[in-house]
């Protein structure tokens, strides 16, 4: 689980790169798309925009992940984390 979050974190970091990247050669391009939508003049509100895309998916996420068992079981709610870990069992 430490290596998946790390190279999720590692992958995020690459694509941002290169959304980037393609903003500001966009920004410099003579397309008329590209002009119309301003790359040339709000390319940091471009770069951040897009990458603030993902950052909203995975936050809405987090609400439909269950609760740890162990965290469960420390706080003494154990028909809760019972629940959980049978949910989580392979069928």
């Amino acid at each position: 689980m430490v290596s998946f979050n790390q190279l999720n974190i590692v992958v995020g970091i690459t694509v941002a790169f290169f959304t980037n990247y393609l903003i500001l050669q966009f920004g410099k391009s003579d397309a008329s798309w590209a002009q119309a939508l301003k790359f040339d003049e709000y390319n940091w509100r471009w770069m951040l925009g897009l990458e603030t895309l993902p950052a909203l998916l995975y936050f809405f996420g987090l609400f439909i992940v269950p609760r740890s068992p162990r965290w469960l079981i420390m706080k003494e709610e154990f028909d809760e984390a019972l629940e959980v870990m049978k949910k989580s069992q392979w069928k």
